[in-house]
């Protein structure tokens, strides 16, 4: 197998344009997170009115910047999963990391973005961090 760039043309089918709707992904997104932490675990991290949860829900618009937190709070609980047990995910999320400048990766999620995280998590996964 050669080691430098495949040249394949991709070509998306237009059935991807409903199977990545950026309105189902969120919505799917914010489902999983709602089993994952509840509904005041939400609201406190995403910042928004607590009617806001209900009203999504039933089918109203996400604003952009609110679908854009559900999306990477999504991964990350993902991610998280992935690395930890249940208790093992919240804690690392809730806790000081010394990756993060002792920022809890939750809060850094939404302060410094998705990437600083995941590479903490990374970190955490290759025994550099705890």
């Amino acid at each position: 197998m050669a080691n430098g760039p495949v040249s394949i043309l991709i070509r998306v089918r237009p059935a991807a344009v409903k199977v990545f709707d950026p309105v189902v992904l969120t919505r799917a997104a914010l489902e999983r997170v709602l089993r994952a932490v509840g509904s005041d675990v939400v609201v406190g991290l995403l910042r928004v009115d607590r009617n806001s949860v209900p009203r999504w829900r039933a089918g109203g618009r996400i604003a952009q910047p609110e679908s854009d937190r559900i999306l990477d709070l999504d991964s990350l609980l993902t991610r998280a999963l992935q690395v930890f047990h249940a208790d093992g995910a919240g804690e690392w999320l809730s806790s000081p990391s010394p990756f993060l400048h002792g920022s809890r990766p939750v809060d850094a999620l939404f302060e410094c973005g998705l990437g600083p995280v995941l590479t903490a998590l990374a970190a955490v996964l290759e025994g550099v961090f705890a």
